[in-house]
C-alpha cells in the first residue's frame, strides 16, 4: 500500500509534493504534542503511514549536495519521535524542594 501511495505521490506535480511534505510535516509536529491522549493513539497508524510515504519521496529525491535537506532531517526526527518510549501516565521531572 505505501508503494501505490508514494507512486501516486511521485506522480503528483512538484508544487503538490511540496504541498504533502509540509502538511505532513505540520501533522507530524501537532501529532507529536498530543501523542499519549486516547484519540492520538487511534491515529497513530494513519500518521505512520502519511509519514513513511514522505520518507519514501525523501528517498527518491536525487541529492544534489553532500548536505541532507530540512525534509530530510525532519523525516529522521519524526522516524525517532515514532520509535520513541510513550508514558502511560504524568510524569514530574522536576520535584518542588521545601
Amino acid at each position: 500500500m505505501k508503494t501505490i501511495a508514494m507512486l501516486i505521490a511521485v506522480g503528483l506535480g512538484e508544487e503538490a509534493k511540496k504541498n504533502y511534505m509540509k502538511y505532513v510535516t505540520e501533522l507530524s509536529a501537532t501529532y507529536a504534542l498530543c501523542a499519549t491522549t486516547q484519540e492520538a493513539r487511534k491515529l497513530n497508524v494513519e500518521i505512520g503511514f502519511l509519514q513513511a510515504v514522505k520518507s519514501g519521496i525523501i528517498k527518491l529525491i536525487p541529492e544534489h549536495t553532500g548536505r541532507k535537506t530540512l525534509a530530510q532531517l525532519d523525516a529522521q526526527i519524526s522516524q525517532l519521535v515514532s520509535k520513541s518510549i510513550i508514558s502511560e501516565e504524568v510524569v514530574i521531572y522536576l520535584k518542588r524542594w521545601v
